[in-house]
């Protein structure tokens, strides 16, 4: 079969290839064993396609910068988010042992109007197993949890005890459990380092549970009792 001896086209006896009829001629064809071959020969190396090299240059440093500034952030929010967070907690514990100490002394109020005997150095708790000395019968004791749930709807949602002296509250803890480490105390606030344990001037922390908290404020709460029987006043831990 001839060939066009410009393009190396086939073409058929006497026919006159129109390779030249204005066109950029195309590239002479390449032989192989005598004959033309058009593409790329077998064995032939093809030209890898590497023009998009240096983007990558410029997009992956711009990457790992992204990457170390969103680090850096995050070393220095999620820290203070943490904080944060913990310091809300503790802050609406602490409301809630406000809440819990005054609903207990509108009660107390309330009890002494009616003719009960509130007088005494007593603790009532959430949790009846957690009361100590308290001076009311089973029935009287119902009403008084009635009253205060009056006035702290949430009283039978957490956990709380307060200590009464005189007929009056002196001090409240409340947390979410008795071994929850998230513990909110009245007067005396509660920050994040820690709890205030027992005690009108007590500035004693430290990070305990509900728990804890009342076996640790209820030992001082009854040594000041013995001190006051003993002196006929009151030292306060």
């Amino acid at each position: 079969m001839p060939f066009c001896e410009y393009c190396g086209r086939p073409v058929t006896e006497n026919e006159v290839c129109n390779c030249r009829s204005g066109a950029v001629p195309p590239p002479p064809p390449v032989y192989a064993n005598g004959q033309p071959v058009y593409g790329t020969p077998q064995g032939a190396v093809q030209k890898k396609d590497g023009g998009l090299w240096w983007i990558w240059l410029i997009i992956i440093p711009f990457v790992l910068i992204f990457l170390i500034i969103i680090a850096m952030l995050a070393a220095i929010f999620v820290p203070a988010y943490i904080g944060y967070n913990k310091k809300s907690e503790i802050t609406s514990a602490n409301t809630k042992a406000s809440s819990v100490y005054k609903a207990v002394n509108t009660a107390l109020v309330e009890f002494d109007e009616e003719g009960y005997n509130v007088n005494g150095f007593y603790i009532i708790s959430s949790d009846e197993e957690y009361n100590w000395n308290v001076p009311f019968e089973e029935d009287e004791l119902e009403d008084f949890y009635k009253k205060i749930n009056t006035y702290y709807n949430d009283s039978d949602k957490y956990e709380w005890f307060v200590c009464i002296e005189g007929g009056a509250a002196t001090y409240s803890a409340e947390a979410e459990s008795w071994s929850s480490d998230v513990v909110g105390t009245y007067p005396n606030r509660a920050t994040v380092d820690g709890p205030r344990l027992y005690g009108r001037y007590s500035n004693e922390m430290n990070k305990m549970s509900l728990s804890l908290v009342y076996n640790q404020s209820s030992d001082k709460f009854s040594r000041s009792i013995s001190e006051e029987n003993e002196d006929n006043y009151y030292t306060f831990y």
